[in-house]
């Protein structure tokens, strides 16, 4: 096996069938939506597809690693996970589905230097039989890798008061519009100011997670802008139309996944009417608007 640019190739001699390397896995810059294709099994000459449906990370051992959800576009109950530095949560070093891959187990766990730093939560023997290994995680870690970190990432809300579930932890509240800290908001509970969309960065030990998005609306304070601002539809198939109520001299618009990473930005001049195509995969996003002064979030449903 050798790595390229974070490609991943192999060359096989099982039933010496082709003499090139084939790639296996790639892990160069991915957005959702995107499709990678690879060509795992000597002698088949078709590459396999595999539609990015997740990207996010997963502690292993003491650092994060991305970690890409992908689906087979013509089954989608057929889904698997490449973690960067690991392979497949399929068995290595197939990056394609198990029922190619004959009689492979899937991955169950990975071991550097005598010490696993990595379990697959949900190990399957395909067309196999057999007893999983005993395996588990650094004991002085509260790293796993179901949810990345056993953190209660809940937001609770009553009105403008919000509040992390998780106890004993260290936090920092954030605004989604910029996604900037807020100064001072560094305990359980925050009390927001305005209207808007408001996230806490939680630190437990070596984990670190942010949770989704929440609105406080009701206030009668924020953005004086949104007023005027019109998204709709929501739920939406696809296509988002945005009415800005008077024309603008320059218009960002951020899609935003939940947590608030950045997944498309796009820029308008001298417009007064939007039209905004959502990511492919289904699910809540949202989109961050900044016209004029005026900075506002909206929490939208791609269905």
């Amino acid at each position: 096996m050798r790595e390229v640019n974070k490609k991943i190739y192999i060359f096989q001699i099982w039933a010496s069938v082709d003499t090139l390397p084939n790639l296996v896995y790639d892990f160069t810059k991915t957005a959702l939506g995107d499709t990678i294709y690879t060509k795992a099994l000597s002698g088949n000459k078709n590459p396999f597809p595999h539609l990015v449906v997740g990207v996010d990370s997963v502690a292993v051992g003491n650092k994060y690693h991305k970690r890409l959800e992908l689906q087979d576009p013509k089954n989608k109950g057929n889904t698997e996970y490449w973690i960067e530095g690991i392979g497949s949560s399929m068995g290595l070093p197939w990056a394609t589905f198990w029922s190619i891959t004959d009689n492979t187990y899937d991955l169950s766990c990975f071991n550097t230097t005598k010490k696993v730093v990595y379990e697959n939560p949900n190990p399957t023997f395909g067309m196999c039989t057999g007893t999983l290994p005993t395996i588990s995680c650094d004991s002085s870690s509260d790293c796993d890798t179901v949810n990345n970190c056993k953190l209660n990432m809940v937001l609770m809300q009553n009105a403008n008061q919000l509040k992390a579930a998780q106890d004993s932890a260290t936090y920092q509240w954030i605004d989604c519009s910029s996604m900037l800290a807020l100064s001072g908001a560094t305990s359980q509970t925050y009390s927001a100011q305005s209207n808007g969309f408001y996230a806490v960065i939680i630190k437990r030990g070596t984990c670190v997670d942010t949770s989704e998005c929440a609105e406080v609306t009701g206030l009668g304070i924020g953005d004086q802008g949104r007023r005027n601002f019109r998204v709709y539809p929501v739920p939406s198939s696809g296509k988002l139309f945005v009415e800005l109520g008077s024309e603008y001299e320059a218009v960002n618009i951020d899609i935003l996944t939940i947590q608030g990473q950045v997944l498309k930005t796009t820029s308008f001049t001298k417009v007064n009417h939007l039209d905004i195509d959502l990511p492919e995969v289904k699910g809540v996003y949202l989109l961050r608007l900044n016209a004029g002064q005026s900075s506002t979030v909206y929490r939208v449903v791609r269905e």
